[in-house]
């Protein structure tokens, strides 16, 4: 389109100018693509910082039913639990820090979990309290903690 509209200024040869007038629409492009990606990197930013900050009563009354629920169960189902979802183990690497062989493991993590739905079950939630799953905010307190 450039060389059509500006065809008397095409010099002779046309091939270098036009290859160069197609560098340049194309390095334009690029710029025009990576001022928008900005754009949107900045609006997600500001979006980001704009979200409603959750309710301190709300993650307060999680925690407390998170760790109440931990406190029901044994020694050994804790410890199982706390290697693979705060900890972030495998379950080969927690069975090899706790010496058992992975399937006796499994088993004690199978249990571990049921106990713990079975605790959360006995502490209901009230109504105005975000339904959270205790290995969430397990997994979301080891996060703050290591920060």
């Amino acid at each position: 389109m450039v060389a059509w509209r500006r065809w008397d200024d095409v010099p002779d040869p046309p091939l270098p100018w036009l290859i160069g007038t197609a560098r340049n629409l194309l390095s334009e492009d690029r710029r025009s693509l990576a001022r928008g990606q900005r754009l949107n990197d900045r609006l997600a930013l500001l979006a980001g910082m704009a979200r409603v900050a959750e309710d301190v009563a709300e993650t307060a009354f999680a925690r407390e039913r998170a760790l109440a629920a931990l406190a029901s169960l044994t020694e050994d189902q804790r410890e199982a639990l706390l290697l693979v979802s705060w900890d972030g183990l495998s379950i080969c690497e927690a069975a090899e820090v706790l010496e058992l062989r992975v399937g006796a493991f499994r088993a004690r993590l199978h249990r571990g979990r049921a106990a713990l739905e079975a605790a959360t079950a006995h502490h209901p939630r009230p109504t105005t309290a975000p339904a959270t799953d205790p290995a969430r905010v397990l997994a979301r307190l080891s996060h703050e903690e290591n920060r």
